[in-house]
């Protein structure tokens, strides 16, 4: 299905707030675009609103999602999720069961998608409690091979903060 693209204003007012804190950055994407504000933690209250505004005048057709330190704007139904059913109807995924590991809200249409199939959505933070237990378990999957049931995700308590998760960038 194709999806509507941001209108080019709102991109254009983004990228001009942006501009106004050092640090603050703007990343276009297929459809929409994403402003992040990790090191301009001072662009998230007129971001936010900014954006909110622009967005909500067409909510029939967009949304505004908070990410960590970051705001998207997005068609409705383009996200994971939907890139999750797109890849389950394909070639060798028809029929299996889909496992998603997600560690921010941008992946909880992803981690919906994959237990709506039949399968299974693992959010970081609570299953495993960091990155590096998530690796420990792929580790632990490769090394069984076939062999089922698989082994449950063991939560690692002495884990770094969850800011510090892979899916922020620090940096355009």
């Amino acid at each position: 299905l194709p999806f509507p693209k941001a209108p080019a204003e709102w991109l254009t007012e983004a990228e001009r707030l942006a501009a106004r804190y050092p640090g603050a950055f703007v990343e276009r994407k297929a459809a929409g675009f994403v402003v992040h504000y990790r090191l301009a933690p001072a662009a998230e209250g007129p971001m936010t609103e900014a954006l909110a505004r622009l967005v909500g005048a067409a909510a029939d057709r967009f949304r505004l999602v908070p990410g960590r330190k970051a705001l998207e704007v997005r068609p409705i139904g383009a996200d994971k999720g939907h890139a999750v059913r797109l890849l389950m109807a394909r070639g060798p995924f028809r029929g299996r069961q889909p496992i998603f590991i997600g560690d921010e809200r941008t992946d909880e249409d992803g981690i919906a998608a994959a237990e709506a199939l039949g399968g299974v959505g693992l959010f970081v933070p609570a299953v495993f409690g960091c990155p590096e237990a998530v690796r420990n378990w792929l580790a632990r999957l490769l090394d069984l091979g076939n062999a089922t049931p698989l082994p449950w995700p063991e939560r690692m308590e002495a884990c770094r903060p969850t800011d510090d998760l892979a899916g922020e960038r620090a940096e355009p």
